[in-house]
């Protein structure tokens, strides 16, 4: 009997609800390694604005890159302008990893302008210096 109520449940209950941030974070991050995907980018983020966990994953919380930086070192133009409409730009580009490095400088660095320049349209600081004593137009040089 137990097992007949939680197969009626089951149809019930969203599978992205039963999926945690990390994991949806994981698997961006592995659509965004591979291509420049929107589409499963989407099915991915889909997945987490049903869970309530897209903030979240957007911010890329407890993960060393942000989904933006990720996304700004490898060069996947389309998927950052689709992760940054997904929240408020401050919020995603101004984040930088433990030697200061921005996704603007990770992008400068990549050499796409494209990433650049999304990133400029959504305010990320230019100005901003890593360990290394370098803005983000110094990575470009």
């Amino acid at each position: 009997k137990d097992l007949d109520r939680w197969a009626a449940l089951a149809p019930t209950v969203p599978l992205a609800q039963a999926v945690g941030p990390s994991q949806l974070i994981a698997e961006a991050a592995d659509v965004i390694r591979r291509s420049d995907n929107v589409t499963g980018l989407n099915e991915v983020l889909q997945s987490a604005v049903m869970a309530n966990k897209i903030a979240e994953v957007i911010r890329s919380e407890g993960m060393p890159l942000t989904l933006c930086m990720l996304a700004a070192k490898h060069r996947r133009v389309d998927c950052l302008q689709r992760l940054l409409r997904e929240l408020p730009a401050q919020e995603t580009v101004s984040d930088a990893l433990e030697d200061g490095c921005t996704a603007l400088h990770l992008a400068a660095y990549s050499g796409s302008a494209g990433c650049v320049n999304l990133l400029l349209d959504a305010g990320a600081d230019t100005s901003l210096v890593n360990r290394y004593a370098e803005t983000p137009a110094d990575c470009a040089a």
